[in-house]
This record gives structure tokens, sequence and C-alpha cells, in this order.
């Protein structure tokens, strides 16, 4: 029996998402917390909970892969950056790692 193609799409979907994450992101760890850039387009406007969404599941990603924050973290600084110059905008974070409980 063929398999059907449809089992492909969420398989395709996630690639996209990987892609966009390294074409939208750059991830800065530091000892005991990060910073994050993210740039703010059409696909992942700044006011957008969907894009919201996006940007922090990318950020768990990178988290993950650098084995940090392993009791989440706390945002300390979200602010919108715009460089009319390159026709660009970024949103910026800054993240503490958060101690471990006990």
């Amino acid at each position: 029996m063929p398999s059907s193609p449809w089992r492909l799409i969420p398989l395709l979907l996630s690639g996209c998402a990987v892609l966009d994450m390294q074409e939208h992101t750059r991830f800065d760890p530091y000892p005991n917390g990060f910073h994050y850039v993210v740039r703010v387009d059409e696909r992942y406007p700044e006011a957008s909970e969907e894009a919201e969404r996006a940007r922090m599941a990318w950020l768990d990603r990178y988290l993950e892969r650098h084995g940090l924050c392993p009791n989440g973290y706390t945002t300390t600084l979200r602010r919108l950056i715009d460089k009319p110059e390159l026709g660009e905008t970024y949103l910026y974070y800054v993240g503490v790692c958060n101690a471990e409980a006990g």
C-alpha cells in the first residue's frame, strides 16, 4: 500500500520554521543569560501573538541547544529597534536564567 504524501506536510512545515529561525534570529548566550535579536517583518509582525509564539519557540530551541537556563528564564528587556538605514526592524530581548530552586 503506497504511503500518503500528506504525512510529509508536518515535516516540511517544521523545516520551514527552522529556516525562518536561521534567517530571522541571532542568539548570543552568556553564562547566566542571553541576548536574542529577531527581525520583524510581514510574516512575523511585532504585535502578533502568533509571531511571538514562533519567536519564543525559536528561543527555546537555542536555549536547549546551548544547555542554558534549565530552570527557565526571566525576560528583563524586550525592545523594538528600528533600523531605517537598513529598512529593517528588530526585537531585542535580554534574558537572565532563573536560579535553581532550593
